[in-house]
């Protein structure tokens, strides 16, 4: 499903990956773990074709780099800063979507209300709170049950009872085969329900690691 060989990008003098390689199966979840600055960002701008990069990524058999439209419509992203029109309603945010998805705006109605934002439908995105733009982009890079998920920190600015309701969701598209790759810097429960789990540091993935090898890592430290 994603192939990634040689993986390298650098800005200016800086390398931000290092020859990163990574092969995921379809319906794989896979969690990268890093600190900020890491290159998990990077990373996930170049699996989606937003900036150029040496190397090879392959995903569903196609490149970011000369099939950008047709990768990004495999993908459901959510980038680490929100990304959403801070002057649309919430309705009009998921409307919005639903348009550009071809997919009826009701699955993203009902997963607004799963992930507890179902009074917020009227209110601007601009007037919710850091961690209420950060559910609703939740629902809009998932609500479509995409190919490929690709979460860039997720959980890192929620509260528990938010955590949990965007784990239960992930682990119901998890058992649909839906192929999921997520980043975060937080040891949580997502370590224990991944397929794989690995070390990012200095553009470079290490080895596979669980929840209780997280803690000891030195290159996690932020």
């Amino acid at each position: 499903m994603i192939e990634i060989s040689h993986l390298r990008k650098s800005f200016g003098t800086t390398d931000v990956l290092s020859g990163l390689d990574l092969s995921i199966n379809a319906g794989e979840l896979v969690v990268l773990l890093g600190p900020n600055g890491s290159g998990k960002s990077t990373l996930f701008r170049c699996m989606m074709g937003l900036i150029d990069y040496d190397g090879q990524i392959s995903i569903d058999g196609l490149s970011p780099l000369t099939h950008g439209k047709a990768v990004r419509k495999e993908i459901g992203f959510m980038p680490q800063q929100c990304g959403l029109h801070l002057d649309m309603t919430v309705d009009e945010t998921l409307e919005f979507y639903a348009l550009i998805r071809k997919q009826s705006s009701e699955h993203a109605f009902r997963l607004l209300e799963q992930v507890n934002l179902g009074s917020t439908r009227t209110m601007k995105v601009g007037e919710l709170s850091g961690g209420m733009r950060q559910r609703l982009s939740y629902v809009v890079a998932a609500f479509a049950r995409p190919k490929v998920l690709i979460l860039d920190e997720p959980i890192s600015n929620l509260d528990r009872e938010s955590q949990s309701l965007i784990l239960s969701h992930l682990l119901a598209l998890h058992e649909e085969k839906i192929t999921i790759l997520l980043s975060t810097h937080l040891k949580h429960d997502m370590l224990d329900v991944a397929d794989r789990s690995f070390v990012m540091s200095e553009g470079r993935l290490w080895d596979t690691v669980t929840a209780d090898t997280y803690a000891m890592e030195g290159a996690m430290q932020s």
